[in-house]
């Protein structure tokens, strides 16, 4: 019996010993330039799944081998880190914090469809409170359905500004910021690798609050086009089976986007002379290339304020989070929260900060 059992935990540490190192591979991956190797990109995926085993191992260990229990414990926490995990469930805005938030909610074209969800985004809005808001996919089209005019000075937003995308010189949508402060200069950051091609657009202004000057960076990087929405647009269970088979090929391109994306936005980062908040739809984890390159060394408020794994990705896969708020000193974050709606494939995120 003690023969066999400790054959048993010899081949469970083992297995163990190569599973830390498979997760030490996807690890490194994040400092692998996506369009010089894309798999690397595609891996980071797995990395918050990897975590969960290093749990069920400590649990093994507390069960059978207690004193050994402190090795998976340890690369749990070190792992957990690594991949942005929140640590801190007490955190809270103050009286006076400045808020910040991100909708995802695109438009469709039509005028019901898109009152109807012009109707939604104003809902989000109520709910979110926020003093700046960055909305991704804006169109805001006033129709005899719905008035986005009415519901921006009701809710206090006094200076609204959108970069709109054009696609075959067409104007498809756009980056919008919403602010309740003064904004100036702002300016679109062109992150295009293919001139009026592509769907992703930044930009740049200056916030003034309270006498204070902020520069907040917004952005909206390449998707991967795979999503509930793209399956239920394109005949459904056909569809799915079309994703699932040129997953990867879909997968293939778009990290070489978001790596090019991801380094004209850092150097855009780099040049700010103010204090600096920046906060978009990476649509990458936080174990990625694409995260690292663009928050350099910022601060990430929901590595600071947040609880958990952070999901902001509400389709199939679980456990993401693709939507940050970073900022810089001598900006401080005091809290972080995720709008648990499912209207749309990403929740929205709020983050309140101190103006130091």
């Amino acid at each position: 019996m003690s023969t066999t059992f400790h054959r048993l935990r010899t081949w469970t540490w083992g297995i163990y010993g190569i599973y830390t190192i498979f997760t030490l591979i996807i690890w490194s991956f994040r400092w692998v330039p996506t369009d010089f190797w894309w798999p690397g990109g595609a891996a980071t995926i797995l990395f918050n799944f990897l975590i969960f085993g290093h749990i069920i191992f400590t649990i093994l260990w507390l069960m059978f081998s207690f004193k050994n229990s402190w090795i998976p414990g340890l690369l749990f926490i070190f792992f957990a880190w690594q991949a942005g995990w929140g640590f801190n469930p007490f955190s809270s805005p103050n009286v006076g914090d400045i808020s910040i938030s991100l909708i995802n909610y695109g438009n469709f074209t039509g005028s019901k469809e898109s009152a109807r969800k012009e109707g939604i985004r104003g809902m989000l809005l109520e709910q979110l409170q926020s003093d700046v808001v960055i909305v991704n996919e804006a169109r805001f089209t006033e129709t005899d359905f719905f008035s986005t005019e009415s519901l921006l000075k009701r809710l206090g937003y006094s200076y609204t500004n959108i970069i709109p995308l054009k696609k075959n010189g067409k104007i498809q949508q756009g980056i919008a910021v919403l602010s309740k402060y003064p904004v100036s200069n702002i300016r679109e950051i062109n992150i295009k690798p293919i001139p009026d091609k592509s769907t992703n657009t930044a930009l740049s202004c200056q916030i003034t609050i309270h006498g204070k000057n902020v520069q907040l960076i917004a952005f909206h990087l390449a998707s991967n086009g795979v999503s509930p929405t793209s399956i239920q647009e394109n005949e459904g269970v056909n569809m799915l089976r079309k994703v699932k088979s040129n997953f990867l090929q879909r997968y293939q391109p778009a990290e070489k986007i978001r790596a090019y994306e991801a380094r004209i936005l850092s150097s855009s980062i780099q040049k700010s002379t103010l204090p600096l908040i920046v906060i978009g739809d990476f649509n990458d984890p936080p174990s990625s290339y694409v995260y690292h390159t663009i928050r350099g060394s910022l601060l990430d408020a929901f590595t600071s304020c947040g609880w958990g794994w952070g999901s902001t990705y509400s389709g199939p896969i679980p456990f993401l989070r693709i939507d940050n708020i970073f900022c810089s000193d001598p900006i401080k974050p005091t809290s972080f929260e995720i709008l648990p709606t499912n209207i749309s494939d990403h929740h929205p995120i709020k983050a309140t900060f101190i103006l130091r």
